[in-house]
């Protein structure tokens, strides 16, 4: 069973998703977590807060399937998997805050910080020099960022013949 934290981190998710960052207000997550909005300042410091934790949430199964897609060299399932929620719009949202928001700020450089770690790992496990690892993981994310936000605003975006193109560009076989 979930806890009351749980069910907020995921109300708030939910909300985030359906309406925005902004729409994500005390009111908006409690009434989805069916609990009075008083609660929520109990679990959390602050809306912002909640918000925040709600992403990393929703965005950690992207890390782990993006680095797993990664060692398969399979980056087409990569950008077009379904991890749970939309993380094209859920990154985006994050974005945009950290725009405007330190602490939104910190958390999003943290998770894209994690996710070129992970990649580089798979890197130089399979053989690239440790001294270029680094660079290449974050070429390869930021491609796989901009693949998925392209494919996410259009339906004809050449997934697949994108993602082989930038397996090329790093040296790897589509």
């Amino acid at each position: 069973m979930a806890t009351t934290s749980e069910k907020l981190l995921d109300a708030a998710l939910d909300v985030i998703l359906e309406k925005g960052w902004a729409q994500a207000s005390t009111r908006a997550v409690a009434d989805r977590a069916g609990v009075r909005p008083g609660v929520v300042h109990y679990h959390f410091a602050s809306q912002q807060d909640l918000r925040i934790d709600a992403a990393m949430r929703g965005l950690e199964p992207l890390r782990v399937a993006l680095t797993e897609a990664i060692a398969r060299r399979d980056l087409q399932s990569a950008i077009s998997m379904d991890t749970g929620p939309n993380w094209a719009r859920l990154l985006s949202e994050m974005t945009m805050s950290a725009m405007h928001d330190e602490s939104a700020a910190r958390a999003t450089r943290g998770f894209m910080a994690a996710l070129r770690d992970s990649v580089a790992d798979v890197l130089r496990r399979e053989g690239v020099h440790p001294d270029t690892a680094a660079a290449k993981a974050a070429a390869l994310t930021a491609g796989m960022d901009g693949i998925g936000l392209h494919a996410s605003l259009d339906p004809d975006f050449p997934v697949a013949e994108a993602t082989a193109a930038l397996l090329e560009i790093l040296g790897g076989t589509p």
